[in-house]
Formats: C-alpha cells, sequence, structure tokens
C-alpha cells in the first residue's frame, strides 16, 4: 500500500526528519522519498515534507508508526493518507499523546500529495 505522510518543518530540522525515517525504515517500510513542499498550518504558510512510502503493514501499524514520529518530532499532529490501487486517497490526523487542544478532522484540501 501506499502511504503519504506530511511533516511540518517548522520547529523541527529537516535532518531529524530523515534521521526518524531511517531509523524506523525495516520495521514498517523499507524505502521512502522525501520532498519539500508549502503547506499551510494554522493558515499560516509552512515548509513540509511531504513523505511517501510504500509499505506492506497495516493501517493500525502505519498510523502507530505516525503516532511515534510525532512524539520523536514533537509535532501536535501528522496528516497521512492512505493511495488506494485506484488512487483514491483515504485521510487521517495522528495526533501526539500529549496534545490536549481541539483536534480537527482530515481535509484534503490542505493535504499534499504531489512530489
Amino acid at each position: 500500500m501506499k502511504y503519504i505522510l506530511n511533516i511540518g518543518l517548522e520547529g523541527n530540522i529537516y535532518g531529524d526528519v530523515i534521521t526518524q525515517l531511517n531509523n524506523l525504515r525495516g520495521k514498517w517500510f523499507d524505502n521512502y522519498h522525501v520532498t519539500e513542499k508549502i503547506g499551510e498550518y494554522n493558515g499560516t504558510p509552512e515548509q513540509t515534507a511531504v513523505i511517501t512510502l510504500d509499505s506492506k503493514a497495516h493501517y493500525s501499524s502505519i498510523e502507530m508508526m505516525t503516532k511515534k514520529l510525532c512524539k520523536s518530532l514533537k509535532q501536535e499532529c501528522i496528516p497521512f493518507a492512505i493511495v488506494d490501487k485506484h488512487n483514491n486517497i483515504f485521510g487521517s490526523l495522528i495526533y501526539n499523546n500529549d496534545y490536549l487542544g481541539k483536534q480537527q478532522n482530515f481535509n484534503r484540501n490542505y493535504f499534499i500529495t504531489k512530489h
């Protein structure tokens, strides 16, 4: 299955994202591709790492991996999506367990899918 993650780089160093992905490689996925794009967070433009990975892991495993990324990168949440064989996108916002604010719903209009 193809998964796409969007990780905001405000407050994070791009290298930290790469380091974390390299640490997770092998358990949930073998390879990944990262591109930097301009996204939006709370109405403000933000550099965003758009990560694409192919994995045989179940959705719940990728969700668990994304929670680990939230914690290690100190993100409030990380949006991620599954792209099925018909190129349909099904997304979710994965929140850091430490985040106590209002949680939003996934909105495809704010999700970057293109490299």
